[in-house]
């Protein structure tokens, strides 16, 4: 059985780098919306301790999370 498909038909690829290497607006968008996360859960907890209220434990985890994505994409 012949294949009419061989790899050198396949059209050579513009870049082979991956789009969330080259695109700006990837990481426009992932700081923006770790950084929202951020500071949503900096306030959250912030007005919960105002009201004399203890943080549940996963709005810690999320801005902890949050923080810690930022720091990796600005290690990078």
């Amino acid at each position: 059985m012949s294949e009419s498909w061989q790899s050198e038909d396949r059209p050579a690829a513009v870049s082979e780098r991956p789009a969330y290497e080259t695109d700006p607006w990837f990481y426009r968008t992932v700081v923006i919306s770790l950084g929202l996360s951020a500071t949503g859960s900096v306030i959250g907890i912030v007005l919960l301790a105002a009201l004399s209220q203890s943080p549940p434990d996963a709005l810690v985890a999320l801005g902890s999370g949050a923080v810690g994505a930022l720091a990796g994409v600005f290690s990078k």
